[in-house]
């Protein structure tokens, strides 16, 4: 487990951030120790100045013993002035001070003097040296210690900053990688049992709509559509061999009929248009169905274009108009001039004749049905069908878009259950909703499309 939480791309990621953030605070440190280094020697230096300028700012007039008396008493009552000094003469002879006689250096310098210090250790000092005009030398000096516990101190600090960002950043890294593992195990689960078979499995979400729900919300949508398009494959193949088993049988027959008992050549000419009927339905069937496999996969959707739907819905009206009026139903339309949409004209075409005449099928002598065009306030087109027959059972509403599938009142009429299926998968092509509902009598079928 933790080898794998050391390969995780999360965990990789946490690392390069913590080296990023501990190089960052490398430099941070580095820039403030920089300055307030040079803020304290500076410091240094002006106490330094200003000792060594108070002591030979009147020399010559005064004379050495004078100043070798001033550095004695600021030995004896001066514990915060710079505490060491050396007044040497042009010879070499010490006149005063705590330090050894030294070549004489003009300006700043840093002085060691080993074993020199507090029990021993190595005194590191930080002096100003002043060659006077009779060539004596003068030197102030102040232990550098408060400069070397800042390094020092800062020194700590970056190994402990470093330290608390290393220890922080693989830590927030493994509990992170580890969390991050977990979902993808439980992913992985849940795929596996997927690839298995089982595609009522859902990947699980959390309700944090990060991105892990999000991919999770996504994934499974897909996995919706998956198993909807599987259970329809698996419909339509049961449909198929169900529904095309009569007409096959029937055909047999014919033909069968043709060869043991047409004794005429007018026989055999009945006996093979029966055939030929029978055989036109069986290509309607499946032109049918390759007619919805090409609107489900999408590639008609390269050819939209804007359409005139008030035009095209009252011409498919005027179509079915006549031979209504022939049946004793009527037609009455309510559209809405200068309705247009973006899509395919015929496949929108084909979606109003199937709803009308599925309306006009379901539709008693003597009553009508609907149609209705009309946009919506959210920016969407309605494409209302209504008519007065027997209507669709709540709980059958959602099956009657199924392949082949037909209510038990419809069986009896011509038809092979493909028409609302054509009409569900046209309005998904376009991005559009089919919804039906009762219209007290009759059934209400309405189309939304962007």
């Amino acid at each position: 487990m933790r080898a794998r939480i050391l390969r995780t791309t999360s965990f990789r990621l946490t690392a390069l951030y913590t080296v990023v953030f501990g190089m960052s605070v490398a430099v941070i440190l580095g820039i403030l120790y920089w300055a307030t280094e040079g803020y304290t020697e500076r410091q240094f230096d002006n106490t330094l100045t200003t000792a060594i300028t108070a002591l030979t700012e009147d020399y010559p007039h005064d004379p050495p013993e004078e100043i070798a008396s001033d550095i004695d008493q600021s030995l004896k009552q001066d514990p915060l002035g710079p505490g060491y000094y050396l007044f040497q003469d042009r010879d070499g002879g010490c006149l005063a001070g705590n330090l050894p006689a030294m070549t004489p250096v003009s300006g700043l310098l840093d002085l060691t003097f080993p074993g020199g210090g507090r029990d021993g250790a190595e005194l590191r000092l930080r002096g100003i040296g002043r060659i006077l005009a009779d060539s004596s030398f003068i030197l102030v000096a102040a232990d550098r210690a408060p400069i070397d516990e800042l390094r020092e101190l800062w020194l700590r600090g970056l190994g402990w900053g470093l330290l608390a960002t290393a220890v922080l950043g693989v830590g927030g890294g493994l509990s992170v990688s580890a969390g991050v593992l977990r979902r993808v195990d439980a992913i992985n689960r849940i795929c596996l049992k997927i690839m298995e078979g089982d595609l009522s499995q859902r990947l699980p979400g959390r309700g944090t709509d990060d991105e892990f729900d999000r991919l999770t919300g996504v994934v499974n949508a897909m996995l919706d559509r998956i198993e909807a398009l599987l259970e329809g494959l698996r419909q339509v193949s049961t449909d198929i061999a169900h529904d095309l088993r009569t007409p096959l049988g029937r055909l047999r027959q014919q033909l069968e009929g043709a060869l043991l008992r047409s004794g005429t050549a007018g026989d055999y000419e009945r006996s093979v248009e029966r055939a030929i009927v029978e055989a036109d339905r069986l290509l309607s069937i499946f032109n049918s169905l390759l007619r919805i496999a090409q609107v489900e996969a999408g590639s008609r959707r390269q050819g939209f274009a804007c359409v005139d739907l008030s035009a095209l819905v009252g011409t498919v009206a005027d179509v079915f108009q006549a031979s209504a009026e022939e049946q004793g139903r009527a037609i009455r339309c309510r559209i809405e001039p200068d309705v247009a949409a973006t899509g395919d004209a015929d496949l929108l075409s084909q979606l109003v004749a199937n709803l009308i005449e599925n309306a006009l099928r379901q539709t008693p002598l003597g009553t009508g049905i609907d149609i209705g065009l009309s946009r919506r306030r959210d920016g969407r087109v309605e494409l209302l069908v209504v008519d007065r027959g027997p209507g669709i059972p709540a709980e059958e509403r959602e099956r009657v878009f199924w392949r082949f599938y037909r209510l038990e009142q419809s069986r009896h009429m011509p038809g092979n259950g493909l028409g609302l299926s054509l009409v569900a998968a046209t309005a998904q092509l376009h991005r559009g909703e089919v919804s039906l509902s009762d219209n007290r009598p009759g059934l209400r079928v309405s189309v939304l499309l962007p």
